[in-house]
């Protein structure tokens, strides 16, 4: 159960200090449960220890403006083992909903398309409408949410910083969870993104979560992918069907059985998109590097919210079939939020099994 004591506001300005107003809004809390949550693993904690422990919600106050204004919050999650987990998030949280807020303010003639605005966080301790009522009934029973088991390995994670993993993308934020994908996934997704370069294509990603008790650090390797069928496939959108899903489930039934879920993957046919544009209009335009868009991030956020979840990007700009007209973009969640993100590939993982796995 998630204790929420207090009324999260936003304060919206311009740059030069104008008020635009103070607006209520109800922060999606989940991402940062399951941060916290998979936080608790990382640092060794049984899984079984944590479903239905009491969590809470406490703001961070700004140490020059003071209270109500916030310089993030904190999640403190319960254990049956040991203190509890706390994992701080900093206000960077709110900003999908600053956005949703400046974009009905462009709406409402208040804003213009492409102004800068900034935002103050603000919490205000909630009112208990229901104080002077009367106590409530003690139920006959109570229900407590319980997640599935969540299949982890003890592994060093040496094993697999030894056996040639490269880095790829950005350098790993703080906090980022390491992420090992083989080049033989990588190499199937730029071809099967290749076959469909003039439209969208996608699949999932399937895998194991390891844990190294001695760091401790828990970490995903990726294992496999299962290519999206039946899916509704457009130049610059990609829909997942129930048949999609079916067939999806029905490939890992007839895989290990504890692997899990690590993420998805997906094209963007940036060559069929800008076939018409200018080689200088192409050097300059953001969809010729990876980017991740709000659809995107509606289903990572639906079928992914795992903390541990990733997506690779598929850009593909050229004609080589080989892959030679192909980058690969990694995205995935940190304190929260969904960012661009690094991971290291893997050359082989006969390398791994070497030491051991």
């Amino acid at each position: 159960m998630l204790a929420i004591d207090h009324d999260y506001l936003l304060r919206l300005h311009r740059e030069n200090g104008d008020s635009l107003g103070l607006f209520r809004v109800t922060p999606d809390w989940e991402p940062a449960r399951e941060w916290t949550r998979f936080l608790a693993v990382r640092q060794g904690r049984d899984p079984a220890a944590l479903p239905g422990r009491a969590e809470s919600i406490l703001p961070v106050w700004d140490t020059r403006l003071g209270e109500p204004f916030l310089n993030g919050f904190r999640i403190s999650v319960a254990t049956a083992e040991g203190p509890a987990v706390c994992s701080r998030f900093p206000n960077r949280y709110f900003g999908d909903l600053a956005r949703g807020i400046s974009a009905a303010l462009v709406r409402d003639g208040r804003l213009a398309e492409g102004d800068t605005f900034r935002y103050l966080s603000v919490a205000v301790p909630r009112k208990d409408e229901e104080a002077d009522a009367d106590p409530p009934r003690r139920p006959l029973f109570t229900a407590e949410e319980a997640d599935p088991p969540l299949p982890i390995r003890e592994t060093p994670i040496a094993r697999f910083e030894e056996a040639g993993a490269r880095a790829a993308g950005p350098p790993a934020g703080d906090g980022e969870v390491p992420l090992f994908v083989p080049e033989t996934v990588l190499r199937e997704i730029r071809a099967l993104s290749h076959e469909k370069k003039d439209e969208e294509t996608g699949g999932v990603l399937v895998g194991a979560i390891h844990r190294d008790r001695s760091r401790p650090e828990a970490f995903v390797e990726v294992v496999a992918q299962i290519p999206a069928r039946d899916t509704v496939a457009r130049k610059a959108r990609l829909t997942f069907t129930p048949e999609t899903w079916a067939g999806i489930r029905d490939a890992r039934a007839r895989r290990l059985a504890d692997e899990v879920m690590v993420g998805w993957w997906h094209s963007h046919p940036v060559g069929a998109w800008c076939a018409e544009c200018p080689p200088e209009e192409k050097e300059s335009c953001r969809l010729q590097g990876g980017f991740f868009s709000e659809d995107d991030r509606a289903l990572h956020r639906a079928i992914f919210p795992q903390a541990y979840c990733a997506a690779l990007v598929v850009n593909v700009s050229g004609e080589d079939d080989a892959g030679g007209g192909t980058s690969v973009s990694c995205f995935g969640w940190n304190r929260g939020a969904i960012t661009s993100r690094g991971f290291a590939m893997l050359g082989s993982r006969d390398a791994v099994a070497a030491g051991g796995l």
